[in-house]
C-alpha cells in the first residue's frame, strides 16, 4: 500500500462495467484479487451502491434501505454489519483491525469510502474521460478522450444486480452516456471521412440498440461511401424487421428515402424483401462452386407451394418425426418427474433443456409433456417470443390466463383458497398495477415484487391441490428480466408441491442472457434444477432418423447438417418433395431448394454475428464449407490480421465454425456445412 501511495497511484482498482474484477497494486504492478471476500455478492454489491453516489457517502439506514427493503431493521443491519467487515478486509487485507480502515471509514453513522486517487473505479474514469471529452476544443485531442472513455466500457454496469433500483438507475445512466458517447465519436470520424472507423463505431451502437433509426441512416450513409450499397440495403432490411418485432411500425420517412437512393445505386427495385425470401444454394453447389440466382418470395412460393414448416406442439404431434438419440435424455427426465410425484421435497422442480437451434429441445420436452399427462399431471404449455421480452411478467400472465381456464382452481372460496372471483381480481390487479408500472418504471418496490409471487404462489398451491402442475417455457431465453427473477423465486418454493418448471434455451441465447444465466447458475449450485445438454447427434442416430430415406441420400445429408436432427428432417422432406420417387435418384443428382424453415433457423444465428464478421464469413462462403487460416488472409485483404482472428474467434463462439489443426495447418469448416450454401446463395 505504501509503494502505491510513493508512486502516486490507486490502492486498488475496481472494474464493475461488464465484469467484477478488483486488482490490488503490488511492488510488482497491478494484480487480480480472486479472495473469497470479493466472491461474496453482497460485498460487492455495498461497494457499488457506495460508489453509485457522487460523493461516495452514504449512511447507514440510507444503505439498508437501499441494499435490503424488504427485512426490518435488525436483519438488514446484521447483513450491512457483515458486508462492511468484509469489504474492508478486501480492500486493506493487512489491517489487524478492519475498524481502523482509512479506505472505508465510519463517522456519525455515515460510511466514507475513499475518492478515485486512492479507489479507482472504471464507472467513474469513464465518466471523468467523458466530462474531458465533452470540453476538448479541437478534434484531435477529443478522439483521443473518447477513445480513452470507451476502452472502459466493457459492458453493463454490475449486470449481477437486477433487482435494486439504485443499480438499475446507474446501469440506465452509464449506458445512454456510452450510446452518446459512440454518436460523439461517429461525429468525428465523418467530420475527416474516416468511414470504415464510423462503421465499426456505428455497428457497435446497432448491436447494442438496433432499433437506434438515427444510427442506422448514418451506417447506411458510411457503408454507400465506401461504395458497399448492398450492405446498406441489408442493414435497412434488418432495422425494419426489429422495428416491426418491437414496435409494430416501419422506419422514417428520411430513413426509407435513403434506402429507396441505395437501391437506386444497386439499380434495384426500392422495394423491401427478407432475406427469408431468398432461396438458399443447392447442395451440390458446395462441389461446384455455382449458386443460382435469388428468387422473390412470390416466385418462390409459386414453385414450392407446399413448403411451410409445420408447427409441432402437443395439439398436432402427428407431423413430428420419431424421438431418435435423444432416450437417454427422455428417460433421466421421466423418471425425475415420477419421482417428484411420489417425493416432491426430494427431487429438482426444474429441467432445463439446451441446445442449438433444432437439437430437438422442444420435441424432447413435448414427448416428457406427454408421458406427464400419461401419468395425470396437467400441462401448461408457453411459447414464449422475442417481441414479449420488453413486456415484464408476460409469460407468467399468460400462465395465470392458462390457470384460470383450467378447471384445477377450486370454484368456491375456503379460508386461503382462491376461487373464481379473487382470479379475476388477481389478473386484473397484474395487468394493471405490475405490467402497466413495470412497463414504466425501472423497477417496481420490492413490496409490491413480494405481493406478485405470493398471489402467483397462491395459484399454484391451490391448482396442484387437484393435479400435479407441469409448467413448460418453450424459448425461455427470450424472458423479460422480472420474468426470470419470478422464475426462480417460484423454483426455491416449490420443494414440497408436485409442481414442475421445464424451460427451453438456445445454447447461444443463454450465455447472451446475464440475468437468467447467472440465476441458473444459483439454482444449480443449490441443486434446484436439472440441466440436459443436447449434442448433435451422431451418424448412426441419423441415419436412424432418416431409415425412410435411401443410403445414398442419407450420406449426403449427413455431410451437410453435422448432426442437426431438425435440419436433417427437413432436408430429407425437401429431397422427398423435389422427386416423386426417391429411390431413382443418385448421390450425385442432390439439388435441392432448401426449405425456409431451413433458411429461418441459419439466418437466426448468423444475424447474431457482428457485422463485420457478417461480412467476412459471406466471403469465406465463396471457398466452400471449409477452408484455411491463410485462404481467409488473402480473402480479407481489406482487414489486418487481428480482426481476422476476432471475427474468427466471434464465429467459434457462436458454433458456426469449427477449428482443427496446428499453426499453419489450422483450418475452419461451417458448422453446419449447410450454412455455406446459404450465405453464398442469400448475399452473393
Amino acid at each position: 500500500m505504501k509503494d502505491a501511495a510513493n508512486r502516486n497511484v490507486p490502492l486498488v482498482r475496481i472494474y464493475l462495467l461488464g465484469q467484477c474484477c478488483l486488482e490490488r497494486w503490488r511492488s510488482q504492478g497491478w494484480e487480480t484479487v480472486s479472495e473469497m471476500g470479493w466472491q461474496q455478492r453482497r460485498v460487492r454489491s455495498l461497494f457499488a451502491c457506495m460508489v453509485s453516489q457522487t460523493s461516495r457517502m452514504m449512511g447507514r439506514e440510507q444503505l439498508m434501505e437501499a441494499l435490503w427493503p424488504e427485512l426490518d431493521v435488525g436483519n438488514s443491519a446484521n447483513r450491512l454489519n457483515t458486508a462492511v467487515h468484509g469489504l474492508r478486509q478486501v480492500l486493506e487485507p493487512e489491517l489487524e483491525r478492519p475498524a481502523n480502515s482509512q479506505l472505508l471509514r465510519l463517522e456519525h453513522d455515515i460510511f466514507m469510502l475513499a475518492q478515485q486517487r486512492q479507489v479507482w473505479v472504471d464507472a467513474d474514469a469513464f465518466e471523468e474521460w467523458l466530462r474531458l471529452a465533452y470540453a476538448a476544443q479541437d478534434a484531435q485531442s477529443r478522439e483521443h478522450l473518447l477513445l480513452q472513455a470507451a476502452q472502459l466500457y466493457k459492458g453493463e454496469f454490475l449486470a449481477e444486480e437486477r433487482t435494486l433500483s439504485w443499480a438499475q438507475a446507474r446501469r440506465s445512466t452509464l449506458q445512454r452516456k456510452w450510446i452518446g458517447l459512440l454518436l460523439m465519436l461517429a461525429d468525428v470520424y465523418e467530420a475527416r471521412s474516416a468511414w470504415p472507423e464510423e462503421i465499426e463505431v456505428l455497428e457497435r451502437l446497432i448491436t447494442v440498440d438496433p432499433a437506434h433509426e438515427a444510427a442506422v441512416r448514418r451506417l447506411m450513409h458510411a457503408l454507400v461511401r465506401l461504395e458497399r450499397p448492398a450492405e446498406a440495403a441489408h442493414v435497412y432490411q434488418c432495422l425494419v424487421t426489429k422495428l416491426a418485432k418491437l414496435y409494430g411500425t416501419e422506419p422514417l420517412v428520411e430513413t426509407r428515402q435513403l434506402y429507396a437512393s441505395v437501391c437506386k445505386k444497386m439499380q434495384a427495385p426500392a422495394t423491401f424483401s427478407s432475406p427469408l425470401s431468398a432461396l438458399a444454394q443447392p447442395i451440390s453447389s458446395l462441389r461446384s462452386g455455382t449458386a443460382p440466382y435469388a428468387l422473390s418470395e412470390d416466385v418462390f412460393l409459386a414453385q414450392i407451394p407446399s413448403l411451410v414448416r409445420t408447427t409441432w406442439n402437443l395439439k398436432d404431434r402427428a407431423s413430428r418425426p420419431e424421438l431418435v438419440g435423444r432416450e437417454q435424455e427422455y428417460e433421466e427426465l421421466c423418471r425425475t418427474l415420477h419421482s417428484l410425484q411420489q417425493a416432491p421435497s426430494l427431487t429438482p422442480h426444474m429441467f432445463l433443456l439446451t441446445g442449438e437451434a433444432g437439437m430437438g429441445k422442444t420435441h424432447l420436452a413435448e414427448e416428457v409433456s406427454q408421458y406427464a399427462q400419461e401419468l395425470g399431471w396437467v400441462v401448461l404449455w408457453n411459447k414464449v417470443l422475442e417481441e414479449q421480452c420488453a413486456t415484464p411478467y408476460h409469460a407468467w400472465l399468460d400462465v395465470l390466463r392458462l390457470l384460470r381456464e383450467s378447471e384445477l382452481l377450486p370454484q368456491h372460496s375456503e379460508t386461503h383458497i382462491v376461487n373464481k372471483n379473487s382470479q379475476t381480481q388477481v389478473l386484473s390487479r397484474w395487468q394493471r398495477e405490475y405490467v402497466t408500472l413495470a412497463a414504466v418504471e425501472s423497477l417496481l418496490h420490492e413490496q409490491e415484487c413480494f405481493s406478485l409471487r405470493e398471489d402467483l404462489l397462491k395459484w399454484l398451491d391451490a391448482s396442484c391441490g387437484q393435479k400435479p402442475l407441469l409448467i413448460v417455457f418453450d424459448d425461455a431465453h427470450w424472458f423479460d428480466r422480472e420474468s426470470i427473477e419470478l422464475l426462480c423465486y417460484l423454483v426455491r418454493r416449490l420443494c414440497k408441491r408436485p409442481i414442475a418448471v421445464m424451460v427451453t434455451c438456445l445454447t447461444a441465447e443463454l450465455m447472451r442472457n446475464q440475468v437468467l444465466q447467472t440465476l441458473i447458475a444459483d439454482l444449480r449450485r443449490d441443486q434446484l434444477v436439472q440441466l440436459v445438454r443436447l449434442q448433435a447427434l451422431g451418424d448412426g442416430q441419423i441415419e436412424d432418423l432418416l431409415a425412410h430415406v435411401p443410403s445414398s441420400l442419407v450420406a449426403d445429408i449427413k455431410k451437410q447438417v453435422g448432426g442437426n436432427p431438425f435440419l436433417a428432417w427437413e432436408l430429407a422432406a425437401a429431397l422427398g418433395r423435389k422427386a416423386r420417387n426417391l429411390s431413382q435418384r443418385s448421390a450425385g443428382d442432390s439439388q435441392v431448394t432448401l426449405p425456409r424453415s431451413i433458411v429461418a433457423i441459419l439466418e437466426q444465428r448468423f444475424c447474431r454475428l457482428s457485422l463485420c464478421s457478417q461480412r467476412l464469413l459471406r466471403k469465406c462462403a465463396r471457398l466452400g464449407s471449409a477452408f484455411t487460416l491463410q485462404q481467409v488472409l488473402q480473402l480479407g485483404a481489406e482487414y489486418d490480421e487481428d480482426e481476422i482472428l476476432d471475427v474468427l474467434e466471434e464465429s467459434l463462439q457462436a458454433g458456426l465454425l469449427a477449428e482443427d489443426g496446428m499453426g499453419d495447418a489450422i483450418h475452419y469448416e461451417f458448422r453446419p456445412p449447410l450454412l455455406a450454401c446459404y450465405l453464398a446463395q442469400c448475399y452473393d
